[in-house]
């Protein structure tokens, strides 16, 4: 593991060769969800013309696959208190 990776990782209570706790991953995961919904969210406030994308169909398309993810999310037991909130 890179040293800034297990600087953080033993911050949040992750000792090398340690059974990392239930919390530890439950908090880690929420926090990656919500990062990707705000690079979601972020790159959505874009025009299509500044993405480079179709607005007829790319967009809609990448709407609907997010729609789709956030659904899977609120769907599986370890995601589903979490809000995916991409829009």
């Amino acid at each position: 593991m890179p040293r800034a990776r297990t600087n953080r990782a033993l911050a949040h209570g992750f000792e090398p060769g340690a059974v990392v706790s239930t919390y530890l991953l439950t908090y880690l995961l929420e926090k990656a969800i919500k990062a990707l919904a705000k690079a979601w969210k972020d790159t959505l406030k874009k025009g299509d013309a500044e993405l480079g994308i179709d607005p007829e169909f790319t967009r809609p398309g990448i709407e609907s696959l997010l729609e789709q993810l956030e659904d899977d999310f609120s769907s599986c037991e370890p995601t589903q208190d979490f809000k995916f909130k991409w829009r």
